[in-house]
């Protein structure tokens, strides 16, 4: 990697580690981090904390009179690891709770799952964890949610009018240009001062483990938008991808396949032989997944405000943008042609599910082809009143037998709907504290994993696993909402990814390794991020050009628009500025090989200039 990003990476854990000596010594907290929190609004770490199966119920337990200064504390390197479970295999400790003596209240805004908002829109109260965190933590959150549908034009009317939520889910994503200039315009703050081992002790500890992790979370100017995810595991893996009927390739006598050319005929197989008139599902962008159907043409076509970036990439270092390239004209012709053909279900764009989808279709033996998510498979199964129905992992397509995918990136430890405290919040300190409480050892296996007994049990191993309230869940809930539901499925928390596969087939503990057999470094453009002033430039243009292309794109699909037209949508896309767009991306992409990182706030220094400042 980059040697000027590896010094400054060195940097950071260098200052880490003086931190947490400088803590455990006794002496004062560098200048630069944020003023301590009052006795009233935060609690150091326990001095013996004990272990999370010994713990007092965070209902019997009453708060400390004097909450035990950081100096005292012990560190998590110290505290003693659970002596009868398993889990985590990294053990971080605990903290003293509550974090206040009187409770305090958060309100934070998101996007949830339509499935969910079908059963409740009262997160706090009818989402088990929510309330179980605010007893033990003394932190209760007030949510208002919305549509996935809607998230992006509710998330503008929020920022324009500047009626603010204290914590935002995904506006790193929904904010025009992203972090560095919400921060710029002191929507959200930056919370890289507050990465200390006397606010975060357990997520500090993590950083020898993850000395990429911040680095790559933070802007062009050194800040840090979004509150940090960690994963118990190290290894690369993915938990959503392409997934096709098996039962119907075996009763075909049919190979999967591995071209576009093979998908096409085992789609018509589907449909003249088992009579599917949806034989391929795709989402509402006509992509696939996360550009899982069009990255086979070595390029990126996903334009959406669902989407996990904008379809930027690079060939040998130059930036280039999928939607106005001639490989991206090949693909809409052939999805055109299977539409055209019936292979494709004629109603996708009306789905509001991005990630998965619609189960009657599928239960209906309609389809056979589809993107979503690894937990969908059970799903399918769970419903299936025959249970006839087999969907297994496939490989994303490729032209020729035998090409890669290369859009594999190094690892990637930002969440990809991060949340984010805004300019509003009055105490981002105690936000952080609580943040790090789930990823102590208590906090992490009630994130993860719910509450003993009702959502998870140890297993011989002394292991938590989901239980049937989560797997199989009686009131035919699927396993991502239930997740939503007990656990929690997004956020600041120590995750482990391998939770859902305690219940996992053999289908599904297979499904990781397969998405990933095909993927090759070599278009990815790592963790590229533009400055202030290039969001100002991509600001003034970028959002018509992307309306346009959503429009664009379905009529291509569906004829509306012939395909002859290209050359004059490419035009038109020219003429609204996608040039200067990409310029801006392609500055950035070199500063990024060049490891051009501005010195970073927080425990390396005060926060850098123009960043809201801590309270």
């Amino acid at each position: 990697m980059k040697k000027n990003f590896r010094f400054m990476v060195l940097l950071l854990c260098i200052a880490l580690t003086a931190g947490m000596l400088t803590a455990c010594g006794g002496s004062a907290a560098p200048s630069s981090a944020p003023a301590d929190a009052s006795a009233e609004t935060a609690a150091a770490p326990a001095e013996d904390a004990a272990p999370a199966e010994d713990a007092t119920p965070a209902e019997d337990a009453a708060p400390a009179e004097e909450p035990a200064p950081v100096e005292d504390a012990a560190s998590a390197e110290d505290a003693e690891p659970a002596s009868d479970v398993a889990w985590p295999e990294n053990a971080l400790g605990n903290v003293e709770l509550p974090l206040v003596d009187e409770e305090t209240t958060f309100s934070i805004w998101m996007g949830v799952n339509p499935n969910v908002l079908k059963i409740t829109e009262d997160i706090g109260n009818d989402c088990v964890i929510w309330n179980e965190l605010a007893e033990r933590t003394g932190v209760r959150l007030d949510f208002d949610v919305c549509n996935p549908d809607t998230e992006s034009e509710k998330f503008n009317l929020m920022v324009a009018s500047m009626d603010l939520k204290d914590i935002i889910s995904n506006a790193t994503a929904l904010y025009t240009n992203g972090g560095e200039a919400a921060i710029a315009d002191e929507v959200l703050i930056d919370t890289l001062p507050y990465l200390t081992p006397e606010i975060m002790p357990q997520f500090c500890k993590l950083m020898d483990q993850y000395p990429d992790a911040v680095p790559e979370g933070l802007t062009e100017s050194g800040w840090l938008p979004g509150l940090p995810q960690l994963s118990m595991q190290t290894e690369g893996s993915t938990t959503f991808g392409c997934q096709i009927r098996q039962d119907w390739l075996d009763e075909l006598n049919l190979e999967a396949p591995e071209t576009y050319d093979e998908l096409h005929d085992v789609l018509k197989a589907f449909k003249d032989e088992k009579g599917a008139d949806a034989a391929l599902l795709l989402n509402y962008a006509g992509t696939g997944l996360n550009n899982g159907l069009v990255q086979g043409y070595g390029i990126n076509g996903l334009v959406a405000d669902a989407a996990m970036s904008e379809p930027f990439y690079q060939v040998d270092d130059v930036v280039m943008y999928g939607p106005i390239q001639p490989e991206f004209k090949e693909y809409l012709q052939m999805v055109h042609d299977w539409y055209a053909e019936g292979l494709i279900w004629q109603d996708f764009m009306s789905n509001p599910d991005f990630q998965n989808p619609p189960l009657d279709v599928i239960l209906a033996d309609r389809t056979g082809v589809y993107y979503g998510e690894v937990t969908y498979m059970a799903t399918i199964t769970n419903s299936d009143p025959d249970g006839d129905i087999r969907f297994v992992a496939i490989p994303d397509f490729v032209k020729n037998k035998g090409d890669t995918i290369p859009f594999k990136e190094e690892r990637a430890y930002t969440v990809a709907t991060p949340w984010s405290i805004s300019s509003a919040c009055e105490d981002p300190e105690l936000v952080m504290r609580w943040c790090n409480y789930l990823y102590t050892d208590e906090g992490a296996l009630l994130a993860n994993y719910g509450i003993e007994h009702e959502s998870f049990e140890f297993n011989e191993h002394n292991v938590p696993v989901f239980t049937d309230l989560v797997l199989n869940n009686p009131e035919g809930m699927s396993t991502t909402v239930a997740l939503f539901m007990y656990c929690m499925d997004r956020g600041p928390f120590y995750r482990d990814e391998t939770r859902e596969q305690s219940g996992y087939t053999e289908d599904q503990k297979a499904a990781s390794e397969i998405w990933m057999s095909n993927l090759s470094v070599g278009r990815g453009m790592g963790s590229t991020m533009i400055n202030a002033e290039e969001s100002d430039k991509v600001n003034q243009s970028y959002g018509d050009i992307k309306t346009y292309i959503e429009q664009s794109v379905l009529q291509f699909i569906t004829g509306q628009r012939d395909l002859s037209e290209f050359d004059a949508y490419v035009e038109n896309i020219k003429s609204m500025g996608i040039d200067e767009v990409t310029e801006c991306y392609q500055a950035a992409y070199e500063r990024y090989l060049n490891g051009e990182v501005v010195e970073m706030g927080g425990p390396m220094g005060p926060p850098p200039p123009g960043a809201p400042p801590p309270p």
